[in-house]
């Protein structure tokens, strides 16, 4: 009776259960700025190795010093471990003679020795390869400008690499084992842009984040020491990169959205949400290529149908043509085509009753969405 009754429950509740489809929709876009130069001005690079350099010095300078350390104390321990050891030699000797004449002559006991340095496990120091200037140069571009003189100086400074640890991990696959060895480090640099008058409009320090780098796999921690002795200047990765196209460049960026449409279903007509989806599709196919006024009036004709739907919302009758699932996506219909009209406040006001609305699926939609709508809104000059 149980089963019967839990079944009629589920069997009632598809009756009025919607099915949503997601219509996918991708194109490219121009990314703009956060901070805003003219086009025109061309662009320089200049790369700083001076602190690059500094940091394999200084890692050399701090492991030669603990090292001179110890030989010093060994040097020492040495020095005093001899001085005891020809002492007792030498009574060793007049007692050999000594008990010649005096059979009872009681026998020397030789000085301990101080006790003895012992050199602690020395972090290796971290030798950076050398860079290559140009290398760097040529993989820096600001997208939307062109390279060259008496224009825009780009400052990039690589600073190295920090919080470098060596962290190991055991496989075994069967009877084989092996220990994987891996780089964990993160390698920080700072980057400005700086006009022909000398005004620095933008500063970024990046890097900060942890990387990894696979040194390779070894059969037991002595092969990794073998392998160590000739290979140690090799096992340091360099980073080149720097991001700045996200701050003052001009970067074609690819994006996707769904556009929610509605099967027919129980007799309810959904004509006019294919309607819109036609309509918005070519709105958003054509901003790679239309103006921005064009694109936004094409969406708008797709947003005045979402709208008379959504004048129809009745969030507490499951039957309803226009119930709580199918409300919820008129409203990210309606977010996504104000955010490519450039409307963030009304991208904003949909998000917020998508997320209001509490349908799990589309709430998470939304809240994906709404970075998306804070990102594109920072960048927004006109």
């Amino acid at each position: 009776m149980k089963r019967l009754v839990l079944l009629l429950f589920i069997g009632a509740n598809s009756v009025f259960a919607q099915n949503i489809d997601e219509q996918k929709v991708a194109f490219k876009y121009e990314q703009k700025p956060l901070y805003v130069i003219d086009k025109g001005m061309p662009y320089a690079i200049e790369v700083d190795l001076v602190k690059y350099a500094q940091k394999s010095d200084d890692s050399l300078v701090r492991y030669e010093y603990v090292m001179n350390q110890f030989e010093q104390s060994y040097n020492d321990w040495y020095i005093q471990k001899q001085k005891i050891d020809k002492s007792y030699l030498l009574e060793m000797s007049a007692w050999e003679k000594g008990r010649v004449a005096n059979p009872t002559l009681p026998q020397p006991i030789k000085q301990a020795y101080p006790p003895q340095p012992f050199k602690e496990d020395v972090e290796f120091p971290v030798l950076l390869a050398e860079l290559n200037q140009t290398i760097i140069e040529n993989g820096i571009q600001l997208e939307g400008f062109n390279k060259g003189d008496g224009g825009i100086r780009l400052l990039y400074t690589p600073e190295g690499l920090e919080q470098v640890k060596l962290e190991k991990k055991q496989k075994t696959t069967g009877t084989v084992r092996s220990i994987e060895y891996t780089l964990r480090y993160t390698s920080p640099y700072t980057i400005k842009a700086v006009l022909p008058n000398g005004e620095e409009v933008f500063s970024h320090k990046g890097g900060m984040g942890m990387r990894s780098y696979k040194i390779g796999k070894f059969d037991t921690e002595y092969d990794y020491e073998y392998w160590k002795i000739d290979n140690y200047d090799n096992m340091w990765p360099t980073v080149q990169q720097a991001a700045i196209n996200n701050n003052l460049g001009y970067p074609i960026k690819s994006y996707g959205l769904d556009i929610y449409t509605v099967k027919k279903h129980k007799g309810m007509d959904y004509s006019d949400f294919i309607q819109a989806y036609t309509i918005a599709k070519q709105g958003y196919l054509s901003v790679p290529k239309e103006s921005q006024k064009y694109v936004t009036a094409q969406l708008s004709k797709a947003i005045k149908i979402w709208q008379e739907a959504e004048k129809e919302s009745y969030i507490q009758d499951k039957k309803a043509r226009i119930n709580k699932k199918v409300t919820a996506i008129v409203y990210m219909n309606l977010a996504n085509a104000y955010l490519w009209s450039k409307d963030f406040n009304k991208a904003d006001y949909y998000i917020q009753k998508t997320i209001s609305l509490g349908v799990y699926k589309y709430k998470n939609a939304a809240q994906r969405l709404q970075r998306v709508v804070d990102s594109m809104r920072k960048r927004h000059h006109d």
